[in-house]
């Protein structure tokens, strides 16, 4: 499928966790087929001749020289909901033991120190934080999607970088249910991730617009 898209354009694609990004991946993987770069800083990162496309939680941690080369680049990301985009990372640290003896409520709304891998508390603001990680802005980013949006999103990044048709199913989805926590919860979780929440009605008035 490669060769019916712009080979003139590279796309630059930050893997938020937590934001549907395996399904990103798997769509991303049929219309780069070949010129697909991963970024992921394990076995998945095998170095690939002349990409099309850099996605992965890493991409400027590891290609950063090789961009700034290029000069045709468009950048794309995924937000979610910054509640459930945090559920989903609460109970995948559960499975994996890096969140132990600790309830939702009390990991949402703590504020010791970050660390990884053992997190004691949700990394607040932690979308606006990756982003800051990743040198660069919101205003660079040509493509904004939504994991609710998850379909319309696509679409407009088929329109906006000529990809072919796709199929897909959703991957790498959590079973846990909707999580069911207490009102002052959420709002402790609101004001103390008010940055994100302000990126994201701004990322959903932005798709709206698009």
């Amino acid at each position: 499928m490669v060769e019916m898209i712009d080979s003139e354009v590279t796309l630059v694609s930050v893997h938020i966790p937590k934001t549907g990004g395996m399904t990103l991946l798997s769509i991303l993987q049929q219309v780069y087929v070949g010129h697909l770069q991963l970024a992921y800083e394990d076995e998945r990162d095998t170095i690939v001749e002349k990409p099309l496309c850099y996605h992965g939680h890493a991409v400027l941690d590891k290609f950063a020289n090789n961009l700034a080369a290029l000069p045709n680049v468009k950048w794309m990301t995924f937000l979610r909901d910054p509640l459930r985009s945090a559920v989903s990372l609460y109970h995948y640290g559960v499975k994996h033991g890096t969140i132990r003896e600790m309830g939702l409520d009390q990991w949402l709304t703590g504020t010791e120190m970050f660390c990884w891998p053992d997190p004691p508390a949700y990394n607040h603001n932690r979308f606006s934080k990756w982003i800051g990680r990743a040198r660069t802005s919101w205003d660079q980013f040509d493509l904004i999607g939504l994991t609710e949006y998850f379909d319309e999103s696509i679409q407009l990044a088929s329109e906006v970088l000529g990809w072919p048709d796709v199929e897909y199913t959703s991957q790498n989805v959590g079973t846990y249910g909707d999580p069911n926590m207490n009102e002052s919860t959420i709002n402790v979780f609101r004001r103390l991730n008010s940055d994100d929440y302000i990126v994201y009605d701004k990322a959903i008035r932005r798709l709206q617009g698009q």
